[in-house]
């Protein structure tokens, strides 16, 4: 489920295909599986912030898996302009969902 080795996060950045939005920038490959790294900067916050945001974005993939239309590794960076200390989930929420069709979007039309 994460990408661990620092040779497929390279892959990914080297490769990949990029989208941004408000709150993320998503970096994606097409594999064989699907997986995820989280990268956040220490600009936010301090460790609890970041861990708290890192397990925000694990919820939301491990709800949302199954509306990937393709096998990827993503590598997903929470915007630092964002204020994570006044988390609105709902806001968040709605971009993740956003940034999912759109990244299948792209997906296809690279087929």
């Amino acid at each position: 489920m994460q990408i661990e080795k620092k040779k497929s996060f390279d892959s990914v950045f080297k490769y990949g295909k990029k989208h941004k939005s408000e709150y993320f920038t998503i970096y994606f490959k097409k594999e064989t599986d699907l997986k995820i790294g989280i990268v956040i900067s220490k600009k936010v916050g301090n460790a609890v912030l970041r861990n708290y945001v890192k397990r925000i974005i694990r919820e939301l993939f491990r709800k949302t898996k199954d509306k990937f239309e393709d096998n990827m590794h993503m590598i997903i960076i929470p915007s630092k302009k964002y204020n994570w200390d006044k988390l609105q989930f709902k806001r968040v929420k709605k971009s993740w969902m956003e940034s999912i069709s759109k990244i299948n979007q792209i997906n296809n039309e690279l087929c």
